[in-house]
């Protein structure tokens, strides 16, 4: 219970809804209902709280093992979208089942989409493609903003305007 709890506690803090633990595992979702186009950083971050070891993980809670990925999924019915199903679900269970205690271990397309604003690298002995999410980088000690994470084509639109603008 003091698991799920944590969990939880995490997963809403960062922006997204849990469904009830299942076979050992917990499953949650980012963007259900509304998109903001950053889930995914929402997803890591939220993951790299959950694997962290240290203060946030009460005495006699294990260290999670944690896996994630992206895509389109099936929600159950529209008053309750979970139990949720699709690619993605069974892709994060098999990269959390490949990943140690304390790790998160995310799908290629994902650490590729993050990989500007995290240190990731090879998991080993994974699924093809999974990579290891080590740590935010060194630069993130200060406040944070709103980022462009997964919003590139807005992000070339916006400079393109910056730069017409400075050349007229």
């Amino acid at each position: 219970a003091a698991a799920y709890t944590r969990v939880a506690s995490a997963v809403e803090r960062h922006g997204g809804r849990v469904d009830r633990p299942t076979e050992g595992a917990t499953l949650a979702a980012f963007g259900l209902g509304t998109v903001a186009g950053n889930e995914v950083e929402h997803a890591i971050r939220a993951a790299m709280e959950l694997a962290a070891d240290g203060e946030s993980r009460p005495t006699g809670c294990p260290r999670l093992a944690v896996g994630v990925a992206q895509g389109q999924v099936l929600p159950a019915s529209g008053a309750s979208p979970f139990p949720l199903s699709g690619r993605p679900v069974a892709q994060a269970r098999e990269l959390a089942r490949a990943a140690a205690a304390g790790d998160v271990a995310a799908a290629a397309d994902v650490a590729s989409q993050i990989s500007a604003r995290f240190a990731v690298t090879a998991l080993a002995d994974a699924p093809v493609g999974a990579h290891r999410v080590v740590a935010l980088p060194a630069t993130e000690a200060g406040p944070r903003g709103r980022f462009f994470t997964g919003r590139r084509a807005e992000l070339a639109m916006l400079l393109t305007l910056a730069e017409r603008v400075s050349a007229t």
